[in-house]
């Protein structure tokens, strides 16, 4: 059975390939209608409305960020858990950030003094990616 990581994207796959027929999406005409009960559906998760102030933390597991997107206020000071079995990292891209190999059970803090938007990855899985938005 799939699943994990990519179940979102394995439905998003067989709603696409379902939307390819005419009549399980309206019909065979040009123009698209809206149910008047439709309502519109957001695709990726957005940053919490207020920033953390002081702490916050990212826990790292199923080789993910987990906020992928964080917000904090200048000053908070942003805690990294490794709570996966394999060996991760928190590199930044755009800022001067390392925390070196970290394995399980192992924690990195940075405090973040400057406002903008930071960007990160584990450069073991660089397919893992998070940011930091500082207010």
């Amino acid at each position: 059975m799939l699943g994990g990581k990519w179940a979102p994207a394995l439905i998003l796959l067989a709603l696409a390939l379902v939307c390819t027929l005419p009549a399980a999406c309206g019909g065979g005409g040009s123009e698209a209608t809206a149910s008047p009960e439709a309502k519109p559906t957001q695709s990726a998760p957005t940053p919490e409305a207020s920033p953390t102030q002081g702490a916050a933390t990212v826990d790292m597991r199923n080789t993910a960020f987990h906020p992928q997107t964080l917000v904090v206020s200048r000053g908070a000071t942003v805690t990294w858990t490794n709570s996966d079995s394999v060996s991760h990292t928190v590199t930044g891209d755009n800022i001067e950030m390392e925390s070196g190999t970290m394995g399980k059970g192992d924690t990195f803090s940075f405090t973040f003094t400057e406002a903008g938007e930071f960007d990160y990855h584990c450069s073991i899985h660089p397919f893992m990616k998070g940011r930091v938005v500082v207010q």
